[in-house]
């Protein structure tokens, strides 16, 4: 958002998990592939990028492509003091959502 004039890249809402600030439905998506490589799926949609947009996920991506789990867990928790403000250990099911306007 802070890349992007305030606006979100994805209307989905963010969770915060154990691990980290985690949007549900992507992780539904890929939870087949616990510990192992994450392989194409098709996709009947994708999202239609502008060019900024691009540039921001590129950006992330060239920021954590080396990182492994543990620092990206790091980063999405300690590096983002929200998480904190939302995380509830106490929520086993994990539905605590972060505002989006924060």
């Amino acid at each position: 958002m802070r890349r992007n004039n305030g606006k979100v890249l994805f209307n989905d809402e963010y969770n915060a998990w154990p691990s980290g600030p985690v949007v549900a439905n992507v992780y539904s998506f890929y939870a087949l592939y616990v510990d192992g490589q994450i392989k194409p799926r098709y996709v009947e949609k994708m999202p239609n990028l502008n060019d900024n947009e691009k540039e921001i996920i590129d950006y992330v991506i060239k920021k954590t492509i080396d990182m492994d789990t543990v620092d990206l867990v790091n980063l999405s928790t300690l590096e983002f003091p929200l998480f904190n403000k939302y995380y509830n250990e106490d929520d086993l099911m994990h539905e605590q959502i972060i505002p989006k306007n924060e």
